[in-house]
């Protein structure tokens, strides 16, 4: 966006070199994709990487792809493939080097619908996402502390404060104790606790599923915790 005619460069080196490859030349194609924004041929490449493969021995000229157990297959195996298989679906759902979160930078056509929660950001942002119609739907953008965040969401820049979620279990002896406390950006503050009936769980097994919505001036976060100890 920033920097078109490089960008232009980078794409027309990377169709002189094609996407057949092998174990990290994959990953680094499906990564520099991502960054040129191109879902579709993110998705290619992704279906390259996993072409199944059951030879053994070493032997590259047939490509690479993945063996029965998900390594990935250099051949042999690679660790780079499968590492960076990861962080190229991140890029595809969240890029945040340009001093900005965008939300699905690199959606492929073929990921109409879905949800992705947990990936991160920089300035240790948490983003949870979830898509209809290639079209973000509901989003969340948390990190330990409050900070002022700008993200790109359906093509429009916007910024807000991130929120602030923190979740503490204490667990002593035959008592379960979890507190949930957040903030928002509008100011408004949630803290719940929760301990659990100690005749009613499981010998050393609780679980505990929490549900708070909190909203103000139009602003609605919804937070959920679920913990289970052993």
């Amino acid at each position: 966006r920033h920097s078109p005619e490089l960008a232009d460069a980078a794409r027309q080196s990377l169709n002189a070199r094609g996407d057949a490859g092998t174990g990290w030349s994959l990953a680094y194609k499906l990564i520099l994709w991502a960054r040129l924004r191109d879902g579709d041929r993110c998705e290619k490449i992704l279906r390259t990487q996993l072409a199944p493969v059951t030879a053994t021995g070493i032997d590259m000229k047939k490509g690479g792809g993945t063996y029965p157990n998900l390594f990935d297959a250099h051949p042999p195996f690679q660790i780079d493939g499968n590492f960076g298989y990861a962080a190229g679906v991140c890029e595809m759902l969240v890029q945040s080097h340009t001093g900005e979160i965008q939300l699905l930078p690199a959606l492929p056509q073929a990921w109409p619908t879905g949800k992705a929660t947990g990936l991160m950001a920089r300035g240790n942002c948490t983003v949870d996402i979830e898509w209809k119609d290639g079209k973000v739907v509901n989003y969340r953008i948390a990190s330990p502390e409050p900070r002022e965040v700008k993200f790109r969401v359906n093509g429009q820049l916007k910024t807000m404060n991130s929120e602030v979620l923190k979740v503490q279990i204490l667990h002593e002896k035959n008592k379960l104790a979890l507190t949930l406390s957040a903030s928002l950006h509008a100011g408004e503050n949630l803290e719940q606790q929760f301990q659990n009936p100690p005749d009613s769980a499981r010998p050393h097994t609780w679980w505990h599923w929490i549900n708070g919505n909190v909203s103000k001036a139009g602003i609605t976060a919804d937070l959920e915790a679920m913990k289970q100890i052993g």
